[in-house]
């Protein structure tokens, strides 16, 4: 089978074309939109990963040229640097899947065999994460019969070292664990592999924590007991939401805005409670992204010193007290 890279860096069409080839499909490499649409015609592709930002005609210009001369090839869109709103339009166009670059040749090669037609589909790969062995077992039946392969762990700490290993398509986690909870399992996932969805499994009391999980970026949750009717469209739609939409930066984007919830947390005993009780719901007026957001209700002092700078004592007290604490 036939697949098209389109991009304006030369490394990026080699490397490509070597993980691919050594997959066995035919790669034709081009470094523009405009060259693209010409081999378009004469080569007919099986699919398309294409470049969002080119210089001259970017993606989206060969997504609505590919619309206009009604070729409904496969688009995967590639790119680091888009912005919501391209990623919304190049979704508009009939984007399949969405690649944020750097990506790594397992996830490379898994979005393009979920993609191709006629190829065989990739098998669904799952990680649940839960201290009750009758919800890994339930969850694990139900999963098989979707013909999904699944690990199980019984420990947060193991299912981050097993996430970070491994290439999965879906990850679920309990919200409420011993050691390491599911808000520490989603931040340190989330911090290496921001692509990857996580799902909150839930019960009747943590669905507030659940919630939360979702402001600080999570992709959904689903409580217990659930219907495997439930489980596997949460899996499909967390999945799916996925690969069109660009993970946000894992990095301190909004300094001066982190040091003000530090500084308020330290010196106004009000905010400092709401904080403690309400989590996510406390920052909601504040201008940050969802992994400065985890990073402050989990107290990861190390993650925000090294992106900001050393903090001061006081700071460094608030973060201290609030990985003792038991709420989350």
């Amino acid at each position: 089978m036939k697949v098209m890279v389109v991009d304006d860096e030369g490394i990026v069409l080699e490397s490509c074309r070597k993980v691919l080839e050594a997959e066995g499909l035919d790669v034709i490499p081009v470094k523009s939109a405009d060259e693209a649409l010409l081999t378009i015609a004469k080569e007919h592709p099986d699919l398309l990963l294409i470049d969002l930002k080119m210089p001259l005609h970017d993606g989206i210009y060969l997504m609505k040229e590919l619309k206009n001369r009604d070729i409904d090839t496969p688009v995967i869109v590639m790119s680091g640097y888009s912005t919501g709103e391209t990623i919304q339009e190049a979704d508009a166009m009939g984007a399949c899947r969405f690649l944020p670059k750097p990506f790594t040749p397992d996830e490379l090669v898994d979005t393009v065999r979920q993609v191709l037609k006629g190829d065989p589909m990739k098998q669904i790969k799952a990680l649940v994460i839960d201290d009750e062995q009758i919800v890994l077992d339930s969850v694990k039946k139900i999963l098989a019969e979707e013909h999904y392969e699944t690990d199980v762990t019984l420990s947060g700490k193991e299912g981050i070292a097993m996430a970070l290993r491994n290439p999965y398509d879906i990850v679920l986690t309990d919200i409420r664990m011993p050691e390491v909870d599911g808000l520490i399992v989603l931040r340190d996932i989330k911090r290496q592999k921001p692509a990857l969805p996580v799902i909150i499994i839930t019960g009747y009391g943590s669905i507030r924590s659940a919630v939360q999980a979702m402001k600080l970026g999570a992709s959904e949750y689903i409580e217990k007991p659930f219907s495997p009717d439930d489980l596997i469209r949460s899996i499909k739609e967390a999945i799916e939401h996925a690969q069109i939409h660009e993970p946000e930066p894992q990095a301190v984007v909004h300094k001066e805005e982190v040091i003000r919830v530090l500084e308020l947390a330290a010196s106004d005993a009000q905010f400092w409670h709401e904080l403690m009780e309400h989590g996510a719901d406390a920052l909601d007026h504040f201008d940050l992204s969802k992994p400065e957001k985890l990073a402050i209700i989990t107290g990861d002092i190390h993650w925000i010193q090294d992106e900001i700078g050393p903090l001061a004592e006081h700071q460094r007290a608030w973060l201290e007290a609030r990985l003792e604490a038991e709420v989350w």
